[in-house]
């Protein structure tokens, strides 16, 4: 669709290779890191991203343009990025605006499989902005996954990854021979990088969405968030950006949602999966959501696949249009364990 400006409309002109190399702050393979009273008023990038760290927190940090200079954009991709981390993030306290991509990005790596042989995998990185990134350590324990079904087939320990000159191969040497069943196409993922998050206590206006996927546990609690697509998405993506993975305790509760996914018209909280075939499994499991006030215009609230041990009760809503219960949640492959409370 060709987009016509009218005279005197501000905008701005985003001139990128998109090759996403000049971060603001950039952590890799760090531990016990405070990020504490920082602000970012223009990245050319990412705000924060950190790959393969262990407990992270970022603390009254603020990533907003300067006041009365009239930027439109802070940074020009994700406010913050987490990728294959562990321990804890905690994010407390901080102002998120104005980002061009999600104002938060946590997630593990989906690795496709070439080929094996006894206890060597050949693999590559799904996604060519994951060149040059190996998400495997000595130690890391990894679970192969059918790509289809999404069902595992079993786990391994890493012994060695190395990564080849092209920075998009790997061969990721195990402690004992592959699992039954792993053939062209299935994936691993790091079962060893997943994080504990909680988010709280922060306000986020104008990005486009906040990501988090992990199986560990997180809180999102006594937030503000005005979001131009979905407010929250826990996605389980195996065939696209190969961002991982599945939820397995998510609590929601005491936030206020303004006006949320109005410019995309799309759900506001979203538990979805990404898959090349017809999941046999269940990807996201035990979420409450309880006690959080939505308003605007957008009355779609929840949209859950692959869901199951889930409630949503005792949430407030205001909205200028009416909805049925039928618009307000969808739900799709879900379990038996779903109760969906309309909101007051």
């Amino acid at each position: 669709m060709r987009l016509v400006y009218p005279v005197g409309e501000r905008c701005v002109l985003y001139l990128t290779q998109n090759k996403r190399e000049n971060d603001t702050i950039f952590l890799n393979r760090c531990s016990r890191v405070t990020i504490e009273n920082v602000t970012i008023r223009r990245g050319p990038c990412m705000g924060i991203i950190a790959q393969q760290c262990s407990d992270i927190t970022v603390k009254n940090m603020k990533i907003a343009p300067l006041p009365g200079r009239g930027d439109l954009i802070t940074t020009t991709t994700d406010s913050m990025m987490f990728v294959d981390c562990s321990g804890r993030i905690c994010i407390n306290g901080c102002y998120i605006s104005c980002s061009l991509d999600d104002g938060i990005n946590i997630h593990g790596t989906y690795v496709p499989i070439d080929r094996s042989n006894d206890s060597v995998v050949f693999a590559h990185m799904g996604h060519a902005q994951q060149k040059g990134y190996n998400p495997f350590c000595p130690g890391d324990e990894v679970q192969f996954i059918d790509d289809m079904a999404l069902t595992t087939l079993g786990v391994r320990r890493v012994i060695k990854s190395v990564m080849a000159k092209d920075k998009v191969s790997l061969n990721v040497f195990f402690d004992r021979a592959v699992p039954t069943g792993v053939r062209k196409g299935c994936l691993m993922q790091n079962l060893t990088r997943q994080p504990e998050v909680e988010i709280v206590d922060s306000e986020y206006f104008n990005s486009t969405c906040l990501m988090i996927s992990t199986a560990k546990p997180v809180l999102f609690a006594r937030n503000r968030v005005h979001t131009l697509c979905e407010a929250i998405r826990f996605v389980d993506d195996t065939c696209k950006w190969y961002e991982a993975g599945k939820t397995q305790g998510v609590v929601i509760k005491d936030n206020v949602f303004e006006r949320c996914a109005e410019w995309s018209d799309g759900y506001l909280i979203r538990f979805i999966v990404h898959s090349k075939g017809e999941p046999q499994v269940i990807s996201h499991e035990n979420i409450r959501i309880s006690n959080n006030v939505f308003f605007g215009r957008n009355s779609k609230l929840l949209q859950a696949e692959g869901t199951d041990h889930l409630t949503f009760s005792d949430n407030v809503y205001s909205y200028t249009e009416t909805s049925t219960q039928e618009e307000m949640f969808l739900l799709n492959r879900c379990g038996n364990s779903v109760s969906l409370e309309p909101p007051r």
